[in-house]
C-alpha cells in the first residue's frame, strides 16, 4: 500500500453516527441512573421531567457540537476532546477540560463506591443478623 492510499484509509475510519449517539447515551445513562431517583425525590416529578428534558437537550446539542468540532479540525480517532479545547483556546482550556473529565469520572466513582458500601453492609447486616455489634459499622444508620 501506498502512503497515499494508507493516508485515505486512516481518514476513511472515523466513528460512525450510530457509534457517537451510543457513546453519548452511555455516558449520560450511567451516572443517570444511579442520581434520578434522589433528584426526583427532591424537586418532584413534573419539575424532575423539565429539567431533565432541559439538561438531556442541552448535553446532546454540546456533545453533538464537540463531535462536528472534531470532524472539522480533520482529527481522527487520536485526537480528544482535549485536542479540540487546545485547539481553539490554547493549553489553558485543555488543562480545564483534563481536570474536568477527571473530576466527573471520580465523582462517579465516588457514587459506585457508596452504593457498594450500602449494598455489602446490607448483605452482611441480613447474613449475619442483627446480634453481631460490628456490622453497624458499616451502616450510618
Amino acid at each position: 500500500m501506498t502512503p497515499q492510499q494508507q493516508n485515505q484509509k486512516a481518514q476513511v475510519t472515523t466513528t460512525s453516527e450510530f457509534q457517537t449517539i451510543l457513546s453519548i447515551l452511555k455516558g449520560n445513562i450511567g451516572p443517570g441512573c444511579l442520581s434520578l431517583p434522589w433528584s426526583f425525590s427532591i424537586v418532584g416529578v413534573p419539575l424532575g421531567c423539565l429539567i431533565t428534558t432541559m439538561m438531556t437537550l442541552l448535553v446532546s446539542w454540546n456533545a453533538w457540537t464537540l463531535v462536528v468540532l472534531k470532524r472539522e479540525m480533520g482529527g481522527g480517532r487520536r485526537f480528544t476532546y482535549s485536542d479540540v479545547g487546545e485547539a481553539l483556546f490554547g493549553t489553558r482550556f485543555r488543562i480545564i477540560i483534563d481536570v474536568s473529565v477527571i473530576t466527573v469520572q471520580l465523582a462517579v466513582c465516588t457514587v459506585f463506591f457508596s452504593l457498594i458500601g450500602e449494598n455489602l453492609s446490607a448483605v452482611i447486616r441480613q447474613t449475619l443478623g442483627s446480634e453481631y455489634e460490628y456490622v453497624d459499622i458499616f451502616s450510618d444508620r
